[in-house]
């Protein structure tokens, strides 16, 4: 079964580029949905059913995740409920080592990482808070 969810988001002004921080929450589940919501999951498991996911380094921890994709863009994003920041920094420095290029965001320790390739443009954004570390990945397809 697919789950209800919510994104809170929040444009961050000021920036080139408008920035989104989002968070998700997850409300409830029945039978029909367009959302794939896994409630435990493993990154082995949800880039080979998005391989999309496979374009960004592999976070090593259990977490729960949901995708969705809208016209050319895919997007995921997992919430890791057992974070740290320590699991935060150690995320970040893979995707720097990976190529993507950092932008810190005026909210806490929340950064956006970006890279384009021949596929399009990905873009991931972790954070932590309260003991959660979320990352948000998409992939806007190249036309």
């Amino acid at each position: 079964p697919s789950c209800f969810f919510a994104w809170c988001s929040r444009a961050v002004p000021g920036r080139k580029r408008s920035a989104v921080i989002m968070a998700l929450f997850v409300v409830g589940c029945e039978k029909s949905g367009k959302t794939d919501v896994n409630l435990e999951s493993s990154w082995a498991k949800e880039a080979k059913e998005h391989p999309f996911l496979s374009n960004f380094p592999e976070y090593n921890y259990d977490f729960q995740g949901a995708y969705q994709k809208v016209f050319n863009v895919e997007t995921y994003v997992l919430m890791d409920r057992k974070g740290t920041e320590a699991k935060l920094n150690e995320y970040k420095s893979k995707l720097t080592k990976a190529g993507f290029a950092e932008e810190e965001l005026p909210v806490g320790n929340a950064s956006s990482f970006s890279k384009t390739t021949d596929k399009g443009k990905l873009q991931a954004n972790p954070s932590y808070l309260s003991g959660v570390v979320t990352v948000s990945y998409s992939l806007e397809q190249a036309k």
